[in-house]
């Protein structure tokens, strides 16, 4: 089966049993420091992919990184480490904070610019964005990449709007490199 499949079914009875549980914040908070241990520490990646690491090892180095998460969460880890899961663990927290934010009507969009956004300019962002999701609330995230050159980049959701100068000039480039030489 679809390994993308399964953590949405993973991430939807997380959080419903969340709800249930009266504790969908605190679990939300968990899975995002799940995800934020995920990116920046790689060793942590390792661990959730090696076969080798047995199960109950794996429930055990677990709740000692993770000791102040609630039950639930920990429960729901030790469930996908006896399950052999745990290799999808980013996909499922990735959909379950999807999934909190789409019942929340809080729409997540990263602004990817070559210096810090004029909070005028972030404000625009801000109202475009929730105008045009039809969202309460957007979260926005701001990432400085320099590469760009100028513009900016713009990911709400699965749709990106890459308005750089290093990507219109790749498209300039290409267009030279195809047109035939007199």
């Amino acid at each position: 089966m679809n390994e993308s499949i399964i953590a949405v079914r993973y991430a939807k009875a997380l959080q419903q049993l969340a709800r249930e549980k009266n504790s969908s914040e605190q679990v939300y908070n968990d899975m995002t420091l799940v995800l934020n241990v995920a990116a920046e520490v790689r060793e942590f990646q390792t661990f959730l992919e090696s076969p080798i690491i047995q199960p109950s090892k794996k429930i055990e180095i677990s709740s000692k990184i993770f000791e102040a998460f609630n039950p639930l969460t920990t429960t729901f880890l030790n469930t996908l480490y006896t399950n052999r899961r745990e290799n999808i663990l980013n996909d499922i927290a990735r959909k379950f904070i999807s999934v909190v934010n789409s019942e929340k009507k809080i729409t997540v969009a990263t602004v990817i610019t070559t210096t810090p956004i004029h909070a005028d300019t972030k404000e625009n962002i801000l109202k475009l964005i929730g105008k045009k999701y039809n969202t309460e609330k957007v979260e926005l995230h701001e990432a400085i990449d320099e590469s760009l050159i100028g513009g900016f980049i713009i990911k709400v959701n699965d749709q990106q709007l890459d308005a750089s100068i290093s990507t219109k000039l790749g498209e300039v480039k290409r267009k030279l490199l195809k047109t035939p030489v007199k």
